[in-house]
């Protein structure tokens, strides 16, 4: 369904299919490649990532319940 509604966005979305529930900041980067700022920007507001700032005021990025099944996700974290 994603891939049908969102055609410009699956080749980043498909990158996390069969990955983790949670990123570091430093992940997410290294998963999307160059230029990831607007990427990331775009997948925070279809709302398949929940950015998160932790005590340390780091950011982690996290996948909803909602998505974690069609992508085939295993709960974790990726660092």
């Amino acid at each position: 369904m994603l891939k049908a509604e969102l055609p410009h966005l699956w080749p980043h979305i498909e990158k996390f299919v069969g990955g983790k529930t949670e990123y570091s900041d430093r992940a997410i980067r290294q998963l999307l490649g160059s230029r990831p700022d607007a990427v990331i920007t775009d997948l925070v507001n279809i709302g398949l990532l929940e950015a998160l700032r932790g005590s340390s005021g780091r950011i982690s990025y996290r996948i909803p319940f909602l998505y974690r099944s069609g992508l085939d996700l295993s709960q974790g974290r990726q660092q």
